[in-house]
């Protein structure tokens, strides 16, 4: 059985999230990307300074502020979050409106969220710029594309570029 290391990197309130410092990832998706089938599913961010806030992650707008950076410098980070652990989920509820809808129990609590139209934009824009350099492998560009709430028209236009990138043909 082959099993995939979780990466586990920590970020940091003060050097980090304050700063709106990206350095820490940008060095480890220099490492992931080298084996992005490998590293699919294995990164879980940690977000330290903040264990006696009561609020949830995406509650947190210097948190939420950091997020939407680093997801529009580095999209393909969503093709590297884990999901068991929730970790792709917090960074999605990050980047969404988010809004209560109803307590089921106690603890669970039914979520509304929606990505804004101009966050889909510029990931979109984002991934194109990628395909056209063939950064990405068509199985990043198919998990993106079932991440990130497209339009029918940015899906139609990723398939015709990723076509074009991979065959050589327009």
């Amino acid at each position: 059985m082959n099993t995939k290391e979780l990466l586990i990197i920590e970020v940091d309130k003060y050097s980090d999230i304050q700063q709106l410092n990206l350095s820490k990832l940008e060095k480890v998706l220099e490492y992931v990307r080298v084996e992005p089938l490998q590293h699919h599913d294995t990164l879980h961010l940690i977000f330290d300074g903040y264990n006696s806030d009561p609020r949830e992650i995406f509650e947190i707008e210097e948190i939420r502020a950091w997020v939407e950076k680093l997801v529009l410098t580095y999209p393909d980070i969503l093709y590297y979050l884990e999901a068991k652990l929730h970790g792709l989920q917090n960074i999605i509820l990050c980047l969404s409106e988010v809004e209560y809808m109803a307590a089921t129990r106690e603890t669970d609590v039914l979520l509304h969220a929606v990505l804004s139209d101009r966050l889909v934009d510029a990931i979109y824009i984002k991934l194109h710029e990628s395909i056209m350099s063939s950064y990405y492998p068509p199985l990043l560009t198919d998990t993106m594309i079932r991440l990130v709430p497209f339009t029918n028209q940015h899906i139609k236009a990723i398939n015709h570029e990723q076509y074009e990138t991979t065959t050589g043909e327009s």
